[in-house]
């Protein structure tokens, strides 16, 4: 399963909440659950990572076509086969006609998280950064596969959020 996250100590822990969980006890500080937020960061999250990740991987398929195949004929073979082993024949030349209608049901599901962005909480969904940000970042960056970040210019919130999540650096800061 993916994500899968093993510990130095030796477990394997799958499941993107279980993961945080684990994480947040093992480093409590700094917290991806802010104080007040745990239970409305685990209910984002976990949307993100269902309805908002479907949207999104359909969104990518082309793109990520286009990558496999750069890689030669047996990398295409490969990701096709297990493409459409999962979502039946033909599903990756569909998502390839159907771009549009993935989008426009890609935005239906990406507009709540614009405007709450845009509606003056700062800079992260909740105000202070979290789980759900980090998911919801992890899932936007289905759209810049290819490099470029192919949210629409609709979604200046989105992309500023994308682009502030892209920025910041998993490297330990120096202490104080």
């Amino acid at each position: 399963m993916v994500p899968a996250l093993t510990l130095d100590s030796g477990p394997t822990i799958v499941d993107s909440d279980r993961i945080a969980m684990r994480l947040e006890e093992l480093v409590p500080e700094p917290t991806i659950f802010p104080p007040g937020q745990r239970g409305i960061h685990l209910a984002l999250a976990r949307y993100i990572d269902s309805a908002v990740e479907d949207a999104l991987f359909r969104v990518a398929v082309p793109d990520e076509l286009l990558y496999f195949r750069s890689k030669g004929p047996g990398h295409e073979a490969m990701w096709r086969l297990i493409r459409e082993r999962k979502y039946g024949e033909g599903f990756v030349d569909r998502m390839g006609l159907e771009v549009a209608a993935n989008w426009n049901g890609a935005a239906a599901v990406l507009a709540p998280f614009e405007e709450q962005l845009g509606a003056g909480v700062g800079a992260f969904l909740t105000g202070r950064i979290g789980l759900a940000d980090f998911s919801l970042y992890g899932q936007l960056h289905l759209t810049a596969l290819s490099g470029e970040l192919k949210l629409p210019a609709a979604m200046p919130h989105l992309r500023a959020f994308y682009a502030r999540m892209d920025r910041i650096s998993s490297a330990p800061e120096p202490p104080t």
